[in-house]
């Protein structure tokens, strides 16, 4: 069988719905993927992009998919935490590399 992806078949119709799955994949991405010291020293400056990134959504109208995906991602924070015990326990790569990763 053979698949084919048409990019943007679905943002054509919906172009919200891209910004929202973002900003909801981004929280489950930070949730179910960071080991928990990196979020703890990171999460002010993550805290705080998001919430520039918020800010910067208001003002150019896009405001309402963003919010909607941030809350979207906070929902999803039970099952990510699931998936999460799963990813950590697998983890090869200690905090202090995935950190040096980031950069900075």
């Amino acid at each position: 069988a053979r698949c084919y992806h048409k990019r943007g078949a679905t943002s054509a119709r919906r172009p919200a719905y891209p910004i929202r799955m973002q900003e909801r994949n981004l929280t489950a991405l930070y949730i179910k993927n960071y080991p928990a010291m990196v979020l703890w020293k990171r999460g002010p400056v993550i805290l705080g992009s998001r919430v520039r990134r918020t800010y910067r959504a208001i003002l150019a109208g896009i405001g309402v998919p963003t919010l909607q995906g941030i809350w979207d991602g906070m929902r999803l924070i039970p099952s990510m935490l699931r998936k999460r015990r799963a990813v950590q326990r697998l983890r090869t790569v200690d905090a202090a590399t995935f950190t040096a990763w980031l950069g900075r």
